[in-house]
């Protein structure tokens, strides 16, 4: 029973409990609640959402040409300033759908989805307090698949805040990206004729 009880501790200690990786990323000026963190894990390929093994944190950073803790922090405000590249930036939203992907599952829960969109799109998507409407109001399927995932950065990045270079029947977008696009269409014809209206009462 004794060794079975070292045996587990042994396989807990393996594991990088998730308040130290917080004060972790602190330390090298990471922040460990927004992008910073899962550009982390990207970088040392961690594949999988949940606690990060010590070898693979080890390993991960060694294949970084960290060694130092110095050298750590060089690579820490390397780390930012990549992700400042569209292509980085880009290349971590795909990435992260597979990251909080379940085993076997081609989707992911919507929750987990609008929590990450809440981290990633604000900084490159206008429209995105019109998204987060339309998928309180609109969007009633409870996972998102990964055509709309990936879809929506491209959309986010291609389209124009009013939406004119747009192509509503060119089919080249997912079906919940054209609801999108008529939600947006409908919003802002109510708004410009409330407008129009309260100019007129003036």
């Amino acid at each position: 029973e004794e060794e079975e009880e070292e045996e587990e501790d042994i396989d807990e200690e393996d594991e990088v409990l998730e308040d130290n990786l917080g004060e972790f990323l602190k330390d090298i000026h990471l922040d460990p609640d927004g992008v910073e963190s899962f550009a982390f894990a990207y970088s040392i390929k961690h594949e999988h959402a949940g606690p990060i093994s010590r070898q693979h944190f080890i390993s991960g950073l060694r294949e970084q040409d960290v060694d130092s803790w110095e050298s750590l922090l060089t690579w820490a405000k390397r780390l930012r300033i990549q992700l400042k590249e569209p292509k980085m930036y880009r290349a971590l939203y795909i990435w992260m759908f597979d990251y909080i992907k379940e085993a076997n599952r081609k989707t992911i829960a919507k929750e987990y989805a609008e929590h990450l969109w809440s981290v990633m799109l604000p900084a490159v998507f206008p429209l995105y307090p019109k998204w987060t409407e339309f998928l309180d109001t609109k969007y009633e399927s409870t996972v998102v698949k990964r055509d709309l995932w990936n879809c929506l950065y491209d959309f986010a990045i291609e389209i124009k805040d009013d939406l004119t270079n747009y192509d509503r029947h060119s089919g080249a977008w997912p079906v919940v990206i054209d609801e999108f696009y008529d939600f947006c269409a409908h919003s802002d014809a109510n708004n410009n004729n409330q407008q129009t209206q309260e100019h007129q009462q003036q």
